[in-house]
């Protein structure tokens, strides 16, 4: 049984258009495309693939890794793959967590005080001379994201 693309897309909660995408970029082939009028149908078995996809960009793989999974078929290296990721997230969310928690002092703060610069009341600037040091800096460029953490 073939099934339209308007269909499918409905079905794996993705746009026509994004299935048009794949099709171009060799991810996910129609099973049959209309040589009169260019539609595309696509086969009941193709569900699980798209579902597969799916489930890979909410884990925060690329198309172009997910090709090269399902092209290659080896579930070793797939399940490599996704332990990996897992790290990576786990990662992520501990950098989230201690954002969340700066933000929520933050605004604790501010609440409390209302102002939103209220922390750099309790800086402190103490001009000094010293003797003549050599240091040794590098600058870098970073993502505001990273900000924290260097």
């Amino acid at each position: 049984m073939l099934i339209s693309i308007g269909e499918f897309s409905k079905i794996c909660s993705v746009s026509a258009k994004t299935l048009r995408h794949y099709d171009k970029v060799d991810l996910l082939k129609p099973a049959k495309v209309d040589n009169r009028t260019g539609y595309r149908y696509y086969k009941e078995e193709q569900l699980n693939d798209m579902l597969l996809i799916n489930r890979l960009k909410r884990y925060g793989f690329s198309l172009m890794e997910i090709k090269a999974f399902l092209s290659s078929g080896d579930e070793g290296a797939l399940f490599s793959k996704l332990k990996e990721q897992a790290k990576v997230i786990k990662t992520e969310i501990g950098h989230k967590t201690m954002l969340l928690a700066e933000l929520e002092g933050f605004l604790e703060n501010f609440e409390r005080n209302g102002e939103i610069m209220s922390y750099e009341n309790n800086y402190s600037i103490d001009v000094k001379m010293s003797r003549q040091l050599y240091i040794l800096s590098s600058r870098q460029r970073m993502a505001v994201s990273e900000f924290g953490r260097y």
